[in-house]
């Protein structure tokens, strides 16, 4: 037998098994997850699990919420500095 032979064989093998592995272990795994009700993707967004997802402006309580114009001052502060640094930016 050659060389090219049996690398092929052991290919062929290796793919086998893994198939049979992979059969194997989804019918498990499938049982284990908590069942969900089949929603259309374009339809809705996936949610991020509880304590990862970005909070949104509606999350916030009404009383902590910011006025618009809150950020004025700070943006002439920031413009202020701008101004008074001396960065290099065509070196």
């Amino acid at each position: 037998m050659t060389h090219a032979a049996t690398a092929r064989k052991l290919v062929l093998a290796s793919f086998g098994f893994m198939l049979a592995a992979g059969a194997c272990v989804t019918p498990a795994s499938a049982q284990q997850q908590s069942p969900t009700p089949k929603v259309d993707a374009a339809q809705a967004p996936r949610q991020a699990p509880v304590g990862h997802r970005q909070p949104r402006a509606t999350d916030v309580p009404p009383q902590q919420q910011q006025p618009a114009d809150s950020n004025v001052g700070q943006e002439r502060r920031d413009k202020g500095i701008d101004r008074s640094l001396q960065i290099c930016r065509g070196c």
